[in-house]
């Protein structure tokens, strides 16, 4: 039988803190455990917090938001997710199939067991259609992405939702909701850096770049509404508040005219779905809402081209005088040249095609290293020195778990 695990929060106003995975011992041997960790104790709130941490003996930190572990083959070891939340005297008891709860205070009296927790209703794992966007017809933009930035950016959107795939799965809490669509955005509109790994590395674990117990680190404004390019960027996790965000904000300033006269557009970014809207004076038309990352269901395509598309400033510009705007000796040369000048320009293909990318020039990235197909490496590895480039991508001088490689 295989050895299992469980984790532990401690809940207690805006603090919540979260020990390291234990070994469980089973269900009702844990509540026996608790039955004589609590019983008699002291019940202030920072007692209780202190015997926990005490008794449990791991390391314990502050921690932004809860992870649930279910859900993919990272959280197979995992057997059970405890939750104490002192102010409202409840313990939660989250498993794969079904979240409970009971008192706290029968923990605190030595008489919990198993039979006291109440099954909590099921969550939906994929988001519904929101009401507010489930009556009339929906407006069908004509969207031309860039194919440059979207043979780049779109990969890297799909890797990045399948890597963070234990948070977009279930609810989140604003902090994480804001770094997941910020890094959605930095990733985008190109506004990120990769470094290379050239020389010979040897990895003492081959653990993964993001375990099912993370959550992303890197800091992020705190707007929910500005403008990026010609668009304005609307981040809230339900779409219909985005929804009531974008008409507050139709009737509080004057509309721009970034595509055509009196026209304006907004982007719902609500990491799990996505809305693109058009207003035109009073009048307001939306896509249907089109699913981003909300494990199990993929990524749509649509969905990653209605942000390509949106924050891109020439995105709906005339694609012949575009062109004509950005020609040069080297745009007038067969693009097979083309290539072969950006192959030279660095031993890393990513780089290379970011580099086609913001001088116009080249194919599309075709993810291949001369033979080899290049792919997103989920666990830390050995490089040897004739191996192909480790590529990491950098959001905001952190890494965003991605990293890129040629198949061996």
């Amino acid at each position: 039988m295989p050895l299992l695990y469980f984790l532990c929060y401690i809940a207690q106003g805006a603090s919540l803190r979260r020990g390291d995975p234990m070994k469980s011992p089973g269900d009702a041997a844990f509540i026996a455990l608790l039955g004589r960790y609590l019983a008699d104790k002291d019940k202030s709130f920072s007692s209780l917090s202190s015997e926990l941490e005490y008794r449990f003996r791991t390391e314990w930190s502050d921690v932004d938001d809860y992870v649930n572990p279910f859900g993919d083959e990272r959280g197979l070891e995992f057997d059970s997710v405890w939750i104490f939340d002192l102010e409202n005297d409840k313990i939660f008891l989250r498993k794969e199939d079904q979240d409970s709860v009971a008192p706290l205070s029968l923990a605190q009296d030595g008489s919990l067991t198993l039979a006291d927790f109440q099954i909590l209703p099921s969550t939906p794992k994929t988001p519904p259609l929101e009401e507010a966007f489930s009556v009339g017809s929906f407006w069908e933009p004509q969207m031309r992405p860039c194919p440059r930035k979207k043979a780049i950016s779109g990969r890297l959107l799909r890797d990045f939702g399948h890597t963070w795939r234990h948070l977009t799965r279930r609810s989140m809490n604003e902090t994480t909701f804001l770094k997941l669509a910020y890094a959605t955005l930095w990733i985008a509109t190109m506004k990120f850096t990769i470094i290379d790994r050239k020389g010979w590395y040897r990895s003492l674990k081959k653990e993964p770049f993001v375990w099912v117990t993370y959550l992303p680190v890197w800091d992020t404004p705190q707007e929910n509404l500005f403008q990026a390019g010609p668009c304005w960027i609307v981040l809230a996790q339900n779409p219909s508040h985005g929804l009531e965000m974008v008409r507050s904000h139709m009737r509080g300033v004057e509309t721009g005219a970034p595509f055509a006269e009196n026209v304006t557009r907004y982007l719902i970014l609500g990491v799990q779905q996505v809305v693109l809207c058009e207003a035109e004076g009073s009048e307001l038309k939306w896509t249907k809402p089109e699913t981003l990352f909300a494990d199990p269901l993929p990524s749509s395509q649509a969905a990653i081209d209605m942000i390509l598309w949106a924050t891109d400033a020439t995105a709906d510009a005339d694609a012949d005088a575009r062109l004509q705007q950005q020609r040069t000796a080297l745009n007038r040369l067969p693009v097979e040249i083309q290539d072969a000048i950006l192959f030279d320009q660095s031993e890393n293909p990513l780089a290379s095609a970011i580099l086609g990318y913001k001088l116009g020039l080249g194919s599309p990235f075709s993810w291949m290293d001369g033979d080899r197909e290049i792919v997103v490496r989920t666990h830390r590895r050995h490089r040897r020195q004739l191996t192909s480039v480790q590529t990491f991508i950098i959001l905001n001088n952190i890494k965003s778990g991605l990293m890129y490689q040629g198949q061996d």
